[in-house]
């Protein structure tokens, strides 16, 4: 069986508006599906780029950690543990000075020190005491071996400092109050006592 196309009739129907809506519709398939398929490629590319990125990188890091390795962070020492008789001395001595009961105190402390030679927090309250006893000379060596212990507690510079006043060597308290100001150079009250003390030198 024969087909014959009839060519004018194909372009009639093109040409009138009902067929000039089917070949808007399936244009417009068309470049729906030219958009899809071009941002599939879009983001296929993206991807690819972000992965040659993410790559690179890697491979940045690891080749600048092969030359130049960050060291490994020193471990923190462990405390010395302190007794518990020691500890339990230090207590009394503290409880027996809030009473005013200084050779008392003293006596604690000097028996926590005897048990632990390193149990610096002894040392400082055994040396507070002997500065309220006016034991200035015994206090200031109770404070220094505080400080060979412990030197980098700004605290025990400032006892220091106080304790050389009272025994009129003002310049080496200068000395301990400038230990302190260039760890902590906005100690307003550090600044008084080293002010005070240059003016006791200068008498």
């Amino acid at each position: 069986m024969d087909i014959t196309v009839d060519r004018n009739k194909n372009i009639q129907d093109a040409v009138s508006p009902k067929g000039r809506s089917k070949v808007y519709q399936w244009q417009g398939v068309g470049y729906a599906n030219g958009l899809i398929s071009m941002k599939r490629k879009d983001v296929f590319a993206m991807y690819k780029r972000a992965y040659v990125v993410i790559l690179i990188l890697v491979a940045i890091i690891l080749i600048e950690g092969c030359i130049n390795p960050r060291p490994l962070p020193e471990p923190t020492p462990t405390p010395k543990t302190i007794s518990l008789e020691a500890r339990e001395r230090n207590l009394e001595g503290i409880r027996l000075e809030a009473q005013g009961r200084y050779e008392e105190a003293i006596e604690a402390f000097s028996r926590a020190t005897a048990l632990e030679p390193d149990f610096y927090e002894a040392w400082l309250n055994n040396a507070t005491t002997l500065e309220k006893a006016e034991r200035y000379t015994e206090a200031l060596a109770s404070i220094d071996r505080a400080i060979e212990l412990r030197p980098d507690l700004l605290y025990h510079w400032i006892q220091k400092g106080n304790l050389l006043m009272a025994l009129e060597r003002y310049d080496e308290a200068v000395k301990a109050f400038d230990r302190v100001l260039s760890a902590d150079p906005a100690n307003e009250e550090v600044k008084q006592l080293r002010a005070l003390a240059l003016s006791k030198m200068q008498r």
